[in-house]
């Protein structure tokens, strides 16, 4: 991007007082309102029809990369994202040099795992997509050939999801299955 400190002040309808001061930061790497909002801003050094361009600090295993740095300059890499250790030092370096006004610790929604309830962290990653969205009226013309079973289907939960397309990401890291929890089934019927 730039110098230190060299961080743009963009605006966005997403941005409201309604859950907070109505000031947020931007992480393009690992949201998808963060992402739109900077891909369509002039300022912000990253173009994304361009693979390797999105400023990324962050490894596949939750640390930092050598690109985090304090004021200071010391590195932050292999430290994990959502250590507590982090936190506290990062506070403490702000409240070190007058730039706290106040530490509360606020709970916001945030991803976790269903096993072992450690945080996830929404991450950007190439991915090969299908472009639904240039079908979309196709698809829904479609739709009204379909007798639908039942009916209310055509108009609602698909048509809404037909209406709503948007480009079908091919690649992404899902499960679509129920969850097989192996470990609980007994020693003989185990995988």
């Amino acid at each position: 991007m730039g110098e230190p400190g060299d961080f743009p002040i963009l605006s966005d309808e997403f941005v409201t007082t309604d859950d907070g001061t109505g000031i947020v930061h931007l992480a393009p790497a690992f949201g998808e309102d963060d992402y739109r909002v900077a891909a369509a801003s002039e300022r912000v050094a990253f173009d994304p029809a361009q693979a390797g361009t999105l400023p990324n600090p962050v490894r596949p295993n939750g640390t930092f990369d050598g690109t985090v740095r304090n004021w200071e300059g010391k590195s932050y890499e292999g430290r994990q994202v959502k250590g507590e250790d982090v936190t506290a030092e990062l506070i403490e370096d702000l409240r070190s040099r007058g730039l706290v006004l106040k530490v509360q610790d606020y709970e916001h929604a945030y991803p976790h795992c269903w096993r072992s309830g450690n945080a996830l962290i929404y991450y950007a990653k190439p991915s090969w997509y299908i472009a639904t969205t240039k079908l979309r009226d196709q698809l829904l013309a479609a739709n009204e050939t379909v007798a639908w079973y039942p009916p209310r289907v055509k108009h609602g939960r698909f048509g809404d999801w037909l209406e709503n397309n948007v480009d079908w990401a091919l690649s992404r890291e899902r499960y679509w299955e129920r969850r097989c929890r192996c470990g609980d089934a007994p020693p003989a019927t185990r995988a």
